[in-house]
This record gives C-alpha cells, sequence and structure tokens, in this order.
C-alpha cells in the first residue's frame, strides 16, 4: 500500500507544474491517438526498449530509442519539444522513469501506454515484427 500511495504521488507530481505535460492512456485509448495522429508530421511513438525486444514486435511507426542506452539523454534532447509523443515499454516501469528526462528536458505532450507492450499485446492489438521473429 505503501508504494501504491507513493506512485499516486510521483504521478500527481509529474502532471502538475507547467501545464499539461504527461498522460497515462490505456492500450485503446492509445490506439485511437495513433489512428487520430496517422498523418500528423508533429506526432512521434518512442518504443524505449531494447533493439531485441523492438525486433521481436513494436508498434507500427515507432521508433527505437533504448531507455538504457548511453545516448539516451541526447537522441531525447534532439527531438522537437513541441511536438508529441506517445511512449512504451514493456510494462511501464522504463516510460515511467523516462517521463522524468522528457519533463526536465520540458517537453509538453507525451503520453504513455499504460501496462506497455505486454498489455497493448494482451488486448491482441498490431504488432509489427522483424523478419527474423515472424
Amino acid at each position: 500500500m505503501k508504494y501504491l500511495y507513493l506512485g499516486l504521488v510521483c504521478v500527481l507530481l509529474i502532471n502538475c507544474g507547467s501545464g499539461s505535460f504527461y498522460r497515462d492512456v490505456d492500450p485503446q485509448q492509445a490506439e485511437k491517438l495513433i489512428r487520430e495522429n496517422a498523418v500528423n508530421p508533429q506526432w512521434m511513438i518512442i518504443d524505449l526498449r531494447s533493439s531485441r525486444e523492438y525486433n521481436q514486435g513494436h508498434l507500427e511507426n515507432a521508433i527505437n530509442i533504448n531507455y538504457a542506452s548511453d545516448d539516451f539523454e541526447q537522441r531525447i534532447d534532439s527531438l522537437d519539444r513541441d511536438n508529441t509523443y506517445l511512449i512504451y515499454c514493456s510494462h511501464g516501469a522504463r516510460s515511467y522513469s523516462a517521463l522524468s528526462v522528457f519533463k526536465r528536458l520540458e517537453f509538453t505532450k507525451v503520453y504513455s501506454i499504460s501496462g506497455g507492450m505486454g498489455r497493448w499485446m494482451g488486448q491482441n492489438l498490431p504488432v509489427i515484427k522483424s523478419p527474423e521473429y515472424q
């Protein structure tokens, strides 16, 4: 219970401050956002997992920026802060941690898929697999 409370406090702190920065969305909401932004040049989907995980199955049009890589912050820093981003990882832990980077770098709109790729796939939503994993 203590960890649940701590997690809720952290989410509230991330959502407070300079306007709406972060919103946790379930897979259906994420799929709707993806459809609505299909031709939006200011929309980007970022897979935070390793390249191996990414190749095993990722969202269509997602780019892979590994949260654990040495250049993660530099790669995020090179992105347009006014664009809208949807981020995800396996189950949500890396996405949650990555949000502190997005916030510190003053990004304005970042969505995260609640439960990550595990929850996405658990609801039989579409994934793209690299040829070696098909």
